[in-house]
């Protein structure tokens, strides 16, 4: 199956297979892909971003515990991802950097409203934290809660809301409610117990 394909169709279940076995291309010309073995062909870097997106904006925020399990490793392994993609672009040679910077100036003229001095694509304006405004990115989407999801993971309500819409412009998700981070230090210890699991 082709890659592009594959990651149009993924779920959860599938982008934790795929973010996890993936490697990034750098082109010659300062293109950015990705190649994941057992799929055939490349897919461009955004792609996976791109999907995890498209996957919250569908189902509303309205996903089950694993699934948010899943997104958080999802997450952290696009981040990586991008990460050393960044690194293949600064080892490589000086004519493939100069057309990476090239693209990074398009993608600059598409997004006029992207972060000042930024050359990254739309969609990981969007995924990264913006550093420039002090907004968290579509990365950390998975820390957050409906007020219903909050209360039946932590059997209390929330001390304070955090509106989605003040929140970040980076998660620009037209819901009814407002979205819900899980800051209270007692929220934060549960889930960082749950995720290091039992010693």
């Amino acid at each position: 199956m082709k890659l592009e394909t594959a990651i149009r169709k993924a779920d959860f279940t599938d982008l934790v297979q795929i973010t996890s076995n993936v490697t990034p291309i750098l082109t010659f010309w300062g293109t950015r892909y990705i190649k994941v073995v057992g799929y055939q062909d490349r897919a461009p870097i955004d792609s996976l971003a791109a999907r995890i997106i498209k996957i919250v904006e569908n189902k509303k925020f309205e996903y089950t515990d694993q699934e948010r399990k899943k997104g958080i490793l999802i997450t952290k392994n696009i981040n990586k991802l991008y990460l050393d993609s960044d690194k293949q672009v600064d080892n490589s040679n000086i004519l493939t950097r100069i057309f990476s910077a090239f693209i990074g100036i398009y993608h600059r003229l598409l997004d006029i409203k992207s972060i000042p001095g930024s050359f990254k694509s739309m969609i990981r304006t969007h995924w990264d934290d913006d550093e420039f405004y002090g907004l968290e990115g579509f990365n950390k989407v998975f820390d957050y809660y409906t007020r219903n999801q909050y209360f039946e993971k932590f059997n209390h309500y929330p001390d304070r809301l955090n509106s989605c819409y003040s929140w970040s412009k980076n998660i620009e998700l037209a819901f009814d409610y407002d979205l819900i981070e899980a800051f209270s230090d007692r929220s934060r210890a549960e889930i960082k117990a749950e995720q290091e699991g039992p010693l």
